[in-house]
């Protein structure tokens, strides 16, 4: 049991631990979404894909999936990702290089797997911020709370725009 723990870094963290996740991915979030819907303005043809999907889809919604795509992208999928990315993959890089490498390489695969060329320009400094959090921690559990903290804030404006639009 504690091979597992290590690998995955759960360990709980301290309260400063928490408190800066939440606070500190307010302003990155706030800081890497108006640097993305400022590229989306300047290029217009590199809109991501895969956001377009989740906006054509909830845009056709009577209400009733906007439930399912909350608890997906707001819950589960910050748990998904954060043990692949700052458990498994961070512990992978981290046992031949260092943390601060892990960090980095960790941070860049993280955005290149979220596909479209602005989304990966948008999600580079969020994962580096989640990053920082798991090693400043030494704990996942702030990188999950950090991530879901930014995937809240960006399905809240997906599912704004929607019910406005």
């Amino acid at each position: 049991m504690r091979i597992i723990k290590d690998f995955f870094a759960l360990r709980l963290g301290t309260l400063s631990d928490y408190i800066l996740a939440i606070a500190g991915t307010l302003c990155v979030a706030i800081f890497a979404g108006m640097m993305s819907h400022k590229l989306l303005e300047m290029y217009p043809q590199h809109d991501p894909k895969n956001l377009r999907a989740i906006n054509d889809t909830l845009a056709r919604s009577d209400g009733s999936e906007y439930i399912y795509f909350v608890i997906f992208l707001c819950i589960t999928v910050p748990i998904i990702e954060e043990l692949m990315f700052r458990g498994v993959l961070w512990k992978m890089v981290e046992f031949t290089f260092s943390p601060i490498i892990a960090l980095i390489s960790v941070s860049i695969l993280f955005a290149l797997a979220h596909g479209d060329l602005l989304h990966i320009i948008g999600v580079f400094p969020i994962g580096l911020w989640i990053g920082w959090l798991r090693y400043r921690s030494n704990s996942i559990f702030p990188s999950i709370l950090a991530h879901m903290t930014n995937n809240t804030l960006a399905t809240l404006a997906i599912i704004s725009a929607n019910i406005g639009g």
